[in-house]
């Protein structure tokens, strides 16, 4: 375990964000930062193998469980602080003297938690985050809407990025929705949303929304703030490889007159956004 009082974790930063809200868009940004290095979900299994990826949370608390039993037994707050602190250590170490931003998923939180922990409570990684002075950069979309068709189409379709020959969804992959279904999707992530806002006061982090990172016109303004941040050097001019999956909602929901009227009577018009002409 790394000698505390020698502890240095400044080199490393916490990405925060929920499904589709444009992770993949933002890692390649950061990718093109120099000195900056940016690894994917470390609890997503299918993105992060834990067996044949090193850099796997929960292939790295297999292996250390051997020598250290506590650590596949015991979910005290010494044993999980030990733990992140000899992981993320290991990330910093493996990754060749480079900064490095983690990706984490709303969805991947509770694979930091102790034993005992009240379900409403602020969830133990934002107390370890906040211990040991990480950055975290909390990425969301505001269009919820947007994000919940976008997971819709991609899981209809079995391919969630539009990258190199990879195409986006178009209209032949419309999809038709249950409204009711997701009315309470975008409900429960703007829950979401609301106690990850809470939850990351106090916390040195940079709120960053989906729609300003990928505007035309504040686009650079936004990825401008996210380099100071992380007290990184300007990049050169950045283009990601990463396209926008889902078109226009009133073109791949096929129910979409459906959808809009239902989603005005119940409160999310909001997100319903006009059709160009």
């Amino acid at each position: 375990m790394p000698n505390k009082t020698a502890l240095d974790l400044s080199g490393l930063t916490i990405l925060l964000s929920h499904d589709r809200s444009g992770s993949h868009y933002l890692g390649s940004f950061v990718r093109a930062l120099n000195r900056y290095r940016m690894i994917d979900e470390i609890c997503n299994e299918q993105a992060v193998d834990p067996i044949s990826n090193p850099l796997s949370f929960f292939g790295f608390r297999h292996r250390r469980s051997s020598e250290n039993p506590d650590y596949a037994l015991r979910r005290r707050p010494d044993v999980i602080n030990a733990l992140l602190d000899e992981y993320f250590s290991f990330v910093l170490e493996q990754s060749g003297g480079k900064r490095v931003v983690v990706d984490i998923k709303y969805g991947h939180v509770h694979n930091f938690e102790i034993a005992w922990w009240p379900i409403f409570r602020k969830p133990f990684l934002f107390e370890y985050v906040q211990s040991r002075r990480l950055r975290m950069i909390h990425l969301s979309r505001w269009n919820s809407l947007e994000a919940v068709i976008s997971g819709e189409v991609a899981e209809s379709r079995k391919l969630w990025h539009a990258i190199a020959d990879k195409p986006q969804a178009s209209h032949a992959d419309a999809i038709t929705v249950d409204c009711r279904r997701v009315f309470n999707q975008v409900t429960l992530l703007n829950q979401q949303k609301d106690a990850f806002d809470k939850w990351t006061q106090g916390v040195q982090c940079q709120p960053v929304l989906y729609e300003e990172l990928t505007d035309a016109s504040g686009g650079a303004e936004c990825r401008a703030r996210i380099t100071s941040f992380l007290e990184a050097e300007p990049p050169a001019p950045f283009s990601s490889p990463y396209r926008k999956v889902t078109p226009p909602l009133h073109d791949i929901v096929r129910n979409w007159p459906e959808l809009a009227k239902f989603c005005r009577a119940n409160g999310l018009g909001h997100y319903i956004l006009p059709v160009a002409r």
